[in-house]
């Protein structure tokens, strides 16, 4: 999905926390559980080069969502967004919308989180591509797909 206008005034971002070095274990752990796989190496890469796209939900001193980014060739890439609701992944979603105003932007929402995407087009979101999760052979843990808001893009997961 993409969009090209967004008004950050509509929605609210507070409580949301900038991730930082410190706490990337944190983010690593909790996307392990939610992914189910170890995406270090991505995450890492992502906070690294792109700080400004990076937040994360704390509540009581622990990590509860997060949200990463990149820039494109075309859009400013959103994703991935790890969270325990549609609420929570609404709120991260808004935040990065908010300091990218005006900007093209894309994302890559999974297809069962239906209220999310209806958000996503009330807001002037356009779908565009359907991708399906695959894995080769047997998946033994295919993660908490409950969690699992926006996707990093097809290339990364």
């Amino acid at each position: 999905m993409h969009n090209h206008l967004f008004k950050p005034e509509n929605f609210s971002t507070h409580g949301l926390l900038p991730v930082t070095k410190d706490s990337l274990a944190d983010i690593l752990a909790l996307d392990r559980i939610a992914f189910g796989t170890d995406r270090s190496y991505l995450l890492e890469n992502l906070l690294t080069h792109y700080p400004e796209k990076a937040y994360q939900v704390k509540t009581s001193g622990k990590t509860e969502g997060f949200i990463l980014g990149r820039d494109g060739s075309r859009f400013n890439y959103i994703g991935p967004v790890i969270a325990s609701s549609t609420e929570e992944a609404r709120d991260l979603i808004s935040k990065v919308l908010g300091s990218l105003n005006s900007q093209p932007i894309a994302l890559d929402v999974t297809e069962d989180k239906t209220d999310l995407i209806r958000w996503l087009e009330s807001i002037g979101f356009i779908k565009q591509r359907h991708f399906i999760r695959m894995f080769l052979k047997s998946n033994h843990w295919p993660g908490r797909k409950e969690n699992q808001y926006l996707i990093s893009g097809p290339e990364f997961g």
